[in-house]
């Protein structure tokens, strides 16, 4: 990668000025309130000093990874290990962040998040951690947080209040009918991922490769096994686990570290106890060198009773040991594992593929208490398990005999290697922070994956050595434990499941004293829908609307003209790297065409060019770039007439010596790729439509959003063709037709519509100086494109589209759960848009959590408004419909019937200024520029809604609580996806589409 290795490092950490803690100013074996320092380590990865600490009375480590990243984060992780599959540290993560000693409101979570300028706020549970993050740029909010967070985790009310289990995890309710049903916020969130089948194999995997750990019990909560639950469990795995001699505390940034050991210190460790008692993650014993042993298995997962189950099986073959390797060995076996199956020119993949036993093949190594390597074949049948299996063995024995090419291997350590110097958010320290806990929850050197420039180092001169991979393979053979975990798909199951579930509901109301049962939920029923006393909201620190930067942050954008090209420019120091975007106008494009554009974005790079072969291209890529991308972007501008922009994208990201070459190189690509080859065409359709067909459930809410944005927007009914329910039906019937030869044809024909330069605009973020080297390998690059094409331009003569659609629409599929997406176009009452940003953040944290999260149950609940007039309310993985649809409908009687205090008003100004000036990365920069540029957004309408979201009234809310009643009531449409009678209660059976 050259020498802009480390110089990516401070890209990446974006910081504003290098201030953190010297060494000189602190001494090994020291107390710093009730610490003692026991290390500092310089780090050059985090450009920074790390500081370890220990605390004297409890043992806790502290770990303060001090430099000038000016967005600060905290962390304490506590070991959580599972020995069932209730869910019962998910359900306490939930409730953990549902008040505390200090700040008892009944919703801490959700008041924090309404009313900080954070960064980040969440809480994480994994299958042997939990983790409860927080970040912020101010230092007075992101010290307000820490003190929060550590109040919650070691104090929290749950502990005295079994309604927050019931709101968090599940309770029993009785429908209208009198029948016994659960409900419950995590009881939700599950049942929506159950229908996932990538995540049902990655269980089935765990639990069949290490059935007596942690590992194999859901830490989530198996919805089946969940309502098994009790609120005693949950106070018992409090006092056994969250002590602070089972966690880690964590900080990073250019915060001051006196300040923060003080906070954790004085009002929270100090007032624990030492203890003796030591949890310990247990290491599986798999008899290592003993004779490989492989077992088998096979589950399955639910589709429509509709659908056929042929090629939607899973097969997983994964190889385990207790060998944990050190993090440059972990890193030379991602590197052979990628060379063998992720690029097209893998040996593995080639050999499946051709074979016709998947239609996409997956990898991956988990790195927890045991050491799995695991291969996925996707898109086959369940007799083709045992021939998968032989393959991957044939495979390994074969790679053991001649190794890998050399060109597979450089290309795997080159996107390896950009990958982890790469920091894909923000949010860096939460980055650095779970690298941590892959190494502290074992017992393992915390900065182990922190410290990457020794490991590449060494790995660099490794890699020539051509029996390394040999040596690997022989490794995998002699795993001595081996698995292989078939998924099939079985239609009907969904409904099978929910009949069983109504009978044991209804044979367990037999058992229950029903009285009771009524007694109990109108008990909650009272407590879930009262409001936290005002009191008690006001102990929750605040910084103050005053402590705000009344102006935004100017984003400067330099605008060229080069070969009848527009240029736009963000110069910002990307120290070495360009991040460029090729925007391709789609207006060329017929309707009947934009079925096709997906698979383009997915065919290019993956066919024959003029130069090279699929197999070699891919290479010779990954060999130049960081990564690419490409995708098709719809931008409304910002006039009455609903006008848009279609753009096929090509984003990549390069070094900037070398862009000439990838430059060159793209152009080939798109250009010259021949899409001509049937068997070829095929491999790609069928790869691309499994992945597709097995997201559907993490794709739903989109596809509900599309679908209610199409009654208004026309582009949305283009999008909905190319990413929404439209392009899924498509895609579902040329797979039923199994056509592939007009696919060919369509490719080849939008490929000589759109690459060309007409209309072309180009977007760059690199530093000034970089952007202007940039320009002249632009043009050239310009020179070679085709002047533009002479096909009738559909969208520009107005001619009239006949794409449908409708102000309620339903989508039936197999979930236990629903998307709504409830949508209006507004653009005419945006004068005063700001206001209506802080009656959004109102909305969302006042209204939508309480109603439709903490009362309905659904796990997400939001509101988005833009600046071209959308106005988008949206519930996911709802265990309601129709409720929920009145709910959302009813927004607007809130603003209309409660009078918003200061202190409520304070919260949304300052949340809603928090969203404003949120950091993004080098990327998105570039991203929100462009975006900017297309809908005729500048910086002075930009300040002029910060003007508005800083003087908003109780007047103006009433306002838009007037309006949002109109929109949401008259001027609005709903969409839905979800099972067939949630469905079938929101909307007429003509206006459901069934998949």
């Amino acid at each position: 990668m050259g020498k802009f290795h480390l110089l990516l490092i401070s890209l990446f950490l974006g910081f504003t000025n290098f201030n953190f803690a010297h060494s000189a100013d602190w001494k090994i074996g020291e107390i710093y309130s009730g610490f003692e320092l026991k290390k500092i380590t310089a780090v050059q990865e985090i450009l920074g000093n790390v500081f370890f600490f220990e605390h004297k009375k409890t043992g806790t480590p502290l770990i303060y990874f001090s430099n000038g990243d000016e967005n600060k984060t905290f962390g304490i992780a506590f070991k959580t290990l599972p020995n069932n599959s209730t869910g019962v540290f998910h359900v306490f993560e939930h409730a953990v962040l549902a008040g505390s000693r200090k700040y008892p409101a009944k919703s801490l979570l959700f008041e924090v998040a309404g009313s900080s300028v954070n960064t980040f706020l969440n809480a994480l549970t994994f299958p042997d951690h939990t983790f409860y993050p927080v970040a912020s740029t101010n230092n007075k909010d992101f010290n307000n947080l820490v003190n929060i967070y550590l109040d919650a985790v070691f104090f929290p009310q749950v502990m005295q209040n079994e309604n927050i289990f019931r709101r968090e995890g599940w309770r029993y309710e009785l429908d209208a009918k009198e029948q016994l049903t659960y409900n419950g916020i995590v009881y939700s969130e599950m049942k929506g991922l159950s229908s996932n089948p990538y995540r049902i194999l990655s269980k089935k995997i765990a639990e069949t490769i290490v059935p007596s750990s942690p590992y194999a019990f859901d830490s989530g909560g198996d919805p089946l096994v969940l309502p098994q639950l009790t609120f005693n469990e949950l106070i018992s795995v409090h006092k056994k686990f969250y002590h602070p001699s089972n966690s880690i505390i964590m900080f990073y940034g250019n915060g001051n570290i006196s300040e923060h050991l003080q906070i954790v210190n004085q009002d929270y460790l100090s007032l624990f106890s030492s203890r003796k008692e030591k949890i310990e993650v247990p290491i599986p014993d798999f008899r290592v060198g003993a004779k490989p042993e492989l077992i088998q298995t096979t589950f399955t997962y639910e589709i429509s009773s509709k659908e056929k189950k042929t090629g939607k099986s899973f097969h997983a073959r994964s190889l385990s040991t207790t060998l944990r390797p050190s993090y440059e060995e972990y890193l030379i076996e991602n590197i052979f594992l990628i060379a063998l199956t992720e690029f097209q020119a893998s040996p593995l993949r080639q050999t499946l593929i051709n074979h016709k036993l998947c239609s996409d093949l997956q990898s991956g190594l988990d790195l927890t208490a045991y050491y799995e390597t695991t291969f996925i074949c996707s898109g086959s049948d369940p007799e083709n398990g045992q021939k998968f299996n032989s393959h991957v063995d044939k495979m390994l024995a074969q790679v053991k005999k001649n190794g890998l090419k050399k060109q597979l291997i450089q290309a795997a350590f080159n996107a390896l290697e950009f990958n982890i110097r790469e920091y894909k958010t923000i949010d860096r320290g939460l980055t650095i922070q779970k690298k941590v806990l892959k190494s502290w929850v074992y017992g393992h050197d915390p900065l182990e994956f922190v410290q990457y420039e020794k490991a590449f180092e060494a790995i660099k001169v490794k890699l020539g050595d051509p029996t390394l991979s040999k040596s690997w393979a022989e490794k995998l053979l002699k795993s001595p434990r081996q698995t292989l975990v078939t998924l099939n798909a079985e239609p009907g199951l969904l409904e099978k499941n929910e009949l069983i579930l109504k009978k044991e509901l209804a044979q367990k109301k037999s058992t229950l004293n029903l009285e009771k049962i009524k007694e109990e939920i109108q008990a909650f029923n009272q407590w879930n829908k009262s409001s936290t006393p005002k009191k008690d909201l006001e102990k929750i620190p605040l910084i103050s609307v005053k402590d705000l930067n009344r102006k935004n942050k100017i984003l400067k954008q330099n605008n060229f003209n080069l070969e009848d090209v527009t240029l736009i420019e963000t110069p910002i120091d990307t120290q070495g790297i360009i991040y460029a975007t090729l925007y391709f106008d789609l207006k060329p494009v017929p309707e009947s065409l934009y079925p096709y554009l997906p698979l383009l974005t997915e065919a290019l790079e993956k066919v024959d060019t003029r130069n090279h072969s699929y197999k070699d291209l891919e290479l010779d890529l990954y060999s130049l770039v960081g990564g690419t991308n490409y995708s098709v972007q719809f931008y409304n501008k910002r006039t009455p007439s609903n006008q848009f922009e279609s753009r096929f994208a090509v984003n990549f990201k390069v070094e900037a010596s070398r862009l000439e070459d990838t430059l060159k190189l793209l152009q080939e690509i798109l250009l010259s790729s021949k899409f001509t080859s049937k068997k070829r065409m095929e491999q790609i359709f069928q790869s691309y439509f499994s992945n597709l067909e097995s997201s559907l459930s993490n794709n739903a809410l989109n596809y509900a959003r599309i679908s209610s944005k199409s009654a208004f927007l026309k582009s949305a009914r283009y999008e909905n063709l190319v990413a929404g329910i439209s392009q899924f039906s498509f895609l579902k019937e040329q797979q039923k037709l199994k056509k592939f030869d007009p696919i060919n044809e369509k490719l080849a024909s939008l490929s000589q519509l759109i690459f060309n330069k007409k209309n072309l605009v180009v977007g760059l973020a690199c530093s000034e100086t970089l952007c202007a080297e940039a320009r002249d390998k632009l043009v050239k690059f310009f020179k070679q494109l085709p002047e533009s094409t002479n096909v009738k331009d559909p969208l520009a003569t107005g001619e009239t589209s006949t794409l449908s659609a409708t102000l309620k629409q339903g989508i039936s599929f197999p979930s236990q759960v629903q998307y709504l997406s409830l949508f209006s176009f507004q653009p005419n009452r945006l004068d005063s848009f700001g206001q209506l940003m802080v009656a959004t953040n109102i909305l969302r944290f006042q209204y939508l959590y309480p109603r439709l999260r903490e009362q309905g149950g659904a796990y997400t609940v939001g509101m988005i408004v833009n600046h071209g007039g959308e106005i988008n309310l949206f519930t996911s993985r709802d265990p309601r419909a129709k409720e929920s649809e009145m709910d959302l409908r009813n927004a607007g009687n809130f603003l209309v019937q409660n009078t918003i205090d200061q202190h409520q008003m304070d919260r949304a100004i300052i949340k809603t200024i928090g969203t404003i000036d949120m950091p993004i990365t080098a990327a998105e920069t570039l991203k929100r520029g462009l975006s900017w540029y297309f809908e005729n957004i500048n910086q002075e309408e930009l300040q002029r809604i910060r003007d508005q979201v800083l003087t908003t009234n109780s007047k103006n809310l009433k306002k838009w609580g007037e309006n949002l009643n109109t929109i949401l009531q008259k001027e609005s449409s709903f969409s839905g996806m979800g099972n067939e009678n949630q469905m079938k209660a929101l909307f007429d059976q003509k206006g459901i589409i069934p998949l």
